[in-house]
C-alpha cells in the first residue's frame, strides 16, 4: 500500500495547480516559467529531435514546425498546446480522480470509500508528464529522456528495486538453510 500511496502523492504533485503561496513543481508552473524566461532559455539546439518527439508524442503540426524557427516562436505555441492536453476530459478526470484519492484517503486517512485512478490513468498521466519532460530535455539542454517511446530514466529507477528483491531472496534463503 505504501508504494500505491507514493506514486499517487508523486503523480498528484505533478499535475497540481501552481500556488501563490508555495513554489509547486508541477507542469503548469514549469509551463509558466517558460513563458516569464524565454529570453534566459537557451535557443534550440536539437531541433530534428523534439520536432520528432513532439510527432510522437502527438503534438499539433504548426507546434512541430515552430521548432525550427526557434525558441520565441515554439515556447507560445508549445505552452497553449501543453495547457490544452491538461485541460483535456481524459487528463482532468484522471487528476481529479487522483486529487480525490490522495486528499481523503491519504493524506487524511478518512476512511470513506473514495474510487480512485484506474492504474489505466494512472499510466496515462504519468506518459504525458514523460513527453513533457522528453521535450523540454530536446529542446533546451539537448538531453534525451524519452528515445523510441521509453522513458530513459524508468530503468534507473527500477535498479534498486532489482537489487531490494534479490537481497530479500538471499536472505530468505539464509534462513532456511
Amino acid at each position: 500500500m505504501a508504494m500505491e500511496s507514493e506514486a499517487v502523492l508523486a503523480v498528484a504533485r505533478v499535475y497540481d495547480k501552481p500556488s501563490k503561496r508555495h513554489r509547486t513543481r508541477c507542469i503548469r508552473r514549469a509551463l509558466s516559467l517558460m513563458e516569464q524566461n524565454v529570453e534566459s532559455l537557451p535557443e534550440i539546439v536539437e531541433a530534428y529531435n523534439t520536432e520528432l518527439h513532439l510527432e510522437m508524442s502527438g503534438a499539433d503540426s504548426e507546434v512541430i514546425r515552430s521548432v525550427s524557427n526557434g525558441k520565441a516562436e515554439f515556447i507560445p505555441l508549445y505552452t497553449k498546446y501543453m495547457q490544452h492536453v491538461l485541460n483535456s476530459h481524459e487528463i482532468r478526470a484522471g487528476v481529479n480522480s487522483l486529487r480525490a484519492l490522495r486528499d481523503t484517503r491519504i493524506a487524511h486517512n478518512d476512511a470513506a470509500s473514495c474510487v480512485g485512478p484506474t492504474w489505466d490513468a494512472l499510466n496515462l498521466l504519468i506518459k504525458k508528464a514523460q513527453c513533457f519532460v522528453g521535450v523540454v530535455g530536446w529542446a533546451f539542454f539537448s538531453t534525451v529522456y524519452v528515445n523510441n517511446n521509453a522513458y530513459l530514466l524508468s530503468s534507473d529507477a527500477q535498479r534498486p528495486a532489482r537489487s531490494l528483491r534479490r537481497l530479500a531472496k538471499l536472505l530468505h534463503q539464509g534462513r532456511s538453510q
